[in-house]
C-alpha cells in the first residue's frame, strides 16, 4: 500500500510539472530553466571527476597474490 501510495504521488508530481512547464511558462523562463540544469549537471560532472581523481583508479592485478596462490594449491591437494 505504501509503495503504491508513493509511486500515484510521484506521478501526479512528474504529470504536474510537466503542465506546467508546458503551459505555464513563457519561453524566457523555459530557457533560464534549461540553462540552469545544464549547469547543474556540468557542476555534478566537474565534482564526479574531481572526486575520482582524488581517489585514483583502482586497477585490477592480472596475477593472484602469493597468499592466494597457496590457498588455491592447498583447496587443490584437498581435491576441491
Amino acid at each position: 500500500m505504501r509503495v503504491e501510495t508513493t509511486l500515484v504521488t510521484a506521478g501526479l508530481l512528474a504529470i504536474g510539472a510537466a503542465y506546467l512547464y508546458k503551459f505555464c511558462l513563457s519561453d524566457e523562463a523555459k530557457s533560464k530553466l534549461k540553462s540552469a540544469a545544464t549547469s547543474v549537471k556540468s557542476s555534478y560532472d566537474r565534482i564526479s571527476q574531481i572526486v575520482e581523481d582524488a581517489q585514483g583508479v583502482t586497477m585490477k592485478d592480472e596475477s593472484p597474490l602469493p597468499n592466494a596462490q597457496s590457498t588455491a594449491a592447498q583447496w587443490q591437494a584437498l581435491g576441491f
